[in-house]
């Protein structure tokens, strides 16, 4: 999975106005988390073939992960 605009199934301009909207909106510690999490996100799609995020693949890469903690530490997924 990349982040390539040829890539993105969203227009290019758009892709750039969501960066420059969580830029402007996210504080720096919140940014890393996110940042962090988005990474192992990527990383997920990369040992698992991902070509292209849908909502079957937000689905698989949650269900796997709520696989490793109890629904009520469910929200420590966001963390890891």
């Amino acid at each position: 999975m990349s982040d390539s605009n040829s890539e993105c199934c969203t227009p290019p301009e758009l892709c750039e106005a969501a960066k420059e909207a969580v830029n402007a909106t996210l504080r720096a510690q919140s940014k890393e988390r996110y940042q962090m999490v988005y990474d192992n996100f990527k990383t997920w799609c990369k040992r698992n073939k991902v070509q292209k995020s849908s909502e079957n693949v937000l689905l698989s890469y949650f269900s796997e992960k709520s696989k490793a903690y109890k629904s009520s530490t469910y929200g420590a997924i966001l963390q890891c």
